[in-house]
């Protein structure tokens, strides 16, 4: 009798702790069976299922990974998306979706839950482990910046984004972010210098006609009315070509109603 109870004993043994090591796996799989036959209440089901029971499983992470992207993409829950992205990042700092879930809260505090105050900390994190590559990251921080209208911290930020990333894509535009944080900051000398760098060392491209065109506005600001116009009416390959002859327009008119009065 003690055998027979022994027995079963070591059986219901053996079956929990192969229970517990392939149930991870099997909530998974159904989770992304589910998810492909675009049932997506029943795949967040499996996925909450292996979240809550198996915390200590690896998979927990792919399951809380995928529950994000269906509370963001599918069902609108950005809120909620973010918390199981964060989430993921807190719990399973060693798993490799971290970077994705990382990029995936930035993006979403950013662009879609517009806080951009949130999203900077979550940008620098993504910058610290990125590397040669982080020049992305650091765009994103400047741009927070930027659109928090800090535009001190956004010029340094742009500053360093040059600074450490000479080779990037992003330098031209961020060259002219830089100027124009100057500017809008209240350091007018630096950001015109900045502008005028800006066509010389990318002459004749679109952030080159930019450029000019903020130069010729400040010409306008300054009610240096004549240069202005002269300035306006030498971009001949400025690409918004009607707001070019709106402005020309406007100014012509303010030129003469400034004669008519003197």
């Amino acid at each position: 009798m003690i055998s027979f109870l022994l027995l079963v004993g070591l059986i219901s043994g053996s079956t929990y702790l192969w229970w517990n090591k392939y149930r991870p796996a099997a909530l998974l799989q159904q989770g992304i069976h589910l998810e492909q036959e675009h049932e997506l209440s029943a795949a967040l089901g499996r996925y909450a299922g292996l979240i809550e029971h198996y915390p200590s499983s690896s998979l927990a992470a792919d399951a809380l990974y995928r529950q994000g992207r269906i509370l963001q993409h599918d069902q609108g829950e950005d809120k909620r998306a973010l918390l199981s992205y964060l989430r993921l990042e807190k719990n399973y700092p060693h798993s490799l979706l971290v970077s994705s879930a990382q990029q995936e809260a930035a993006g979403l505090t950013k662009y879609r839950l517009d806080s951009c105050g949130e999203a900077i900390p979550i940008y620098q994190r993504l910058l610290e482990e990125s590397g040669a590559a982080g020049d992305q990251y650091q765009y994103e921080i400047a741009d927070c910046y930027a659109r928090l209208e800090n535009w001190t911290q956004a010029a340094i930020e742009f500053e360093v984004l040059l600074a450490n990333f000479p080779e990037s894509g992003l330098s031209a535009i961020t060259s002219y972010r830089l100027a124009d944080a100057w500017l809008l900051s209240g350091q007018s000398k630096k950001g015109r210098a900045g502008f005028e760098q800006i066509v010389v060392k990318y002459t004749e491209t679109k952030i080159a006609h930019e450029a000019r065109f903020r130069l010729a506005e400040m010409l306008e600001e300054a009610e240096l009315l004549k240069q202005a116009l002269r300035a306006y009416s030498e971009m001949t390959g400025y690409p918004r070509q009607d707001l070019l002859k709106q402005k020309i327009l406007r100014l012509k008119e303010r030129i003469a109603r400034k004669k008519k009065v003197l």
